[in-house]
Order: C-alpha cells, then sequence, then structure tokens
C-alpha cells in the first residue's frame, strides 16, 4: 500500500486487495478538502487576502474606461491611472498635479478681487483710458500731414471727415494717364457713352452722300469734256464715218487680196500703165 504526499490518500498496489473501505476513506478525505476550499473562497475572513497574495499590477494609463467600469482588477486599476492622467494634464498619472482641489476651492471662494486680478471699475477705467489715448492718438496721426509727406495746401483723405476728402487734383504721385480697359461696348450705337460721327471727325451719312454724288457729278463732266475733245482723240480733221468731204487725196494701201472687196487706187491717163509707177492692187484707166 502507497500513500498520497498531500493528504495521505491511499494508493493500493497491484499485489494489494481492494478494498472498498479505502476507498470511501480517501472520498471522504477529498470531500472534507474540498467543502474547506469552497468554504475559504465564499467565506474569507478579513485580511486574509494581503499584498503578497495579489502580487504586483502594472496599471496601463492609456486604456480609456468603458461603461458599466466593470472588469478585473488590472482593469480598474488602469482605468483609474487613465482619469488620473486625464484631470491633471500630466504626461504620466502618477506626475503631481500642477494644483489641489482644495487650492481651487481656495482660490474660488476668496473674495473678488483675486491676487493679481483688478476689480471691474478699475478695469473698465483703464479700458476708458485706453480707448481715449488711442482715439487722440489716431486723430493727431490723421490730422498731422507732414507725418504723411503731404505739403502745404494738401488735405489727408479721412472717411470721417469730409473736410479733408482731397480733391483729384490734390492727389499726389498719380500717373499722369491710365489704360483703359475693355469698352469699346459703350461707344458703340445703343450704349451708355454712344459715339457720333462728328466725335471721331467722320462724316454723317447725309454729308457722305451728298459728297459722293458730287463726286459723281465732276466725273461725268469731265468724262463728257474728255468725250468732246478731238484734239486729245486725234480725230481732228478725219473723216467722219458718217461721211464727209475730204479736202486732200485719199490713197489706198498695197496689197494682193484681188478678190477682196475694198477701196482701189484708180489712175486716168493717156499713157499706157506704167507699172514702175503703180503697187499692188491699183487699177489704170487709159483714155484719149
Amino acid at each position: 500500500m502507497k500513500y498520497t504526499s498531500n493528504y495521505n490518500l491511499k494508493k493500493p498496489e497491484g499485489t494489494d486487495i481492494v478494498n472498498i473501505d479505502d476507498l470511501n476513506e480517501n472520498a471522504d478525505i477529498i470531500d472534507q478538502k474540498l467543502k474547506e476550499l469552497e468554504d475559504g473562497v465564499y467565506n474569507v475572513p478579513p485580511n486574509s487576502v494581503n499584498d503578497l497574495a495579489i502580487g504586483t499590477r502594472t496599471p496601463d494609463q492609456t486604456q480609456v474606461p468603458t461603461s458599466p467600469g466593470s472588469g478585473t482588477l488590472s482593469q480598474i486599476l488602469s482605468w483609474l491611472a487613465n482619469r488620473i492622467k486625464a484631470i491633471t494634464g500630466k504626461t504620466y498619472w502618477w506626475d503631481a498635479p500642477p494644483t489641489t482641489l482644495q487650492a481651487v476651492k481656495t482660490h474660488m471662494d476668496a473674495a473678488a478681487p483675486h491676487s493679481g486680478h483688478e476689480t471691474p471699475s478699475g478695469a473698465q477705467t483703464k479700458a476708458n483710458a485706453a480707448e481715449a489715448n488711442a482715439k487722440g492718438y489716431t486723430d493727431t496721426h490723421a490730422g498731422t500731414k507732414s507725418t504723411h509727406g503731404v505739403g502745404s495746401g494738401y488735405y489727408i483723405a479721412k472717411t470721417s471727415r469730409s473736410d479733408q476728402l482731397p480733391a483729384w487734383s490734390d492727389v499726389q504721385g498719380k500717373p499722369s494717364s491710365f489704360t483703359p480697359s475693355a469698352h469699346k461696348s459703350t461707344h458703340a450705337s445703343g450704349g451708355s457713352d454712344a459715339l457720333t460721327p462728328s466725335d471721331i471727325g467722320a462724316e454723317t451719312p447725309a454729308g457722305a452722300q451728298a459728297k459722293a454724288e458730287a463726286a459723281a457729278g465732276a466725273v461725268q463732266a469731265e468724262l463728257e469734256a474728255h468725250k468732246a475733245d478731238n484734239t486729245a482723240h486725234g480725230v481732228d480733221n478725219k473723216l467722219s464715218l458718217n461721211g464727209g468731204e475730204m479736202t486732200g487725196i485719199l490713197t489706198a494701201q498695197s496689197n494682193t487680196s484681188y478678190t477682196t472687196r475694198q477701196t482701189r487706187n484708180i489712175i486716168l491717163s493717156t499713157a499706157d500703165a506704167d507699172i514702175n509707177s503703180m503697187q499692188n492692187g491699183d487699177i489704170w484707166f487709159k483714155y484719149s
């Protein structure tokens, strides 16, 4: 027979005779120990759980609490560390806070003004004085022309003072000319600033028509005069196509187109025809 080292339970060997009483005795011992363990969990006496039993725990200050706030001991400790860090605003939850709740409460309960603070009436007085000083400086600065390099006879523009608005001629350093923006539509017919022909030196429609008619008449007269100028056309002393009297001898040209109807030279003579005195196409009549 062998026995366990903790509760001395019987362990029959292979050669031992199995005894029911031994098994029952082992069961009674185990039952008793289990009952003691159960009673120890649910009926723990005060101070029976100490730091040694719990062991070391390190809170994780990055863990944010979640509703309903139930968790293990390590989770709850981590959540508390996270909230302490958020309240103090420090890098770590164990850092010393910048102040205490008691110091804050004492400061809140202290009679006004608090240390280093101004009373409402004192603050208002200082604000009024600052406003007056600023206004006085502004008025002096705006009214001093020399401050802005403006000579005598010129005024500084100030919207609240119409008497200080400068005339256009008083503005110094302005360009002598300005490049206008595109605005031809305003000068077109029907525009807000329409131009008339006389504005740009152009002729009116009626005037242009009159000049055109006058020019046409002058051209017509010149043409008629030119047509009537026989000297210019070299027709003086010329026989008209309609007929007339020639005052000189007309000689036909010499050609061999004998079968073509045309003007011929006719020679009347009492002598025989003299070929040397004739040209092609001439006709010689001998009479007696």
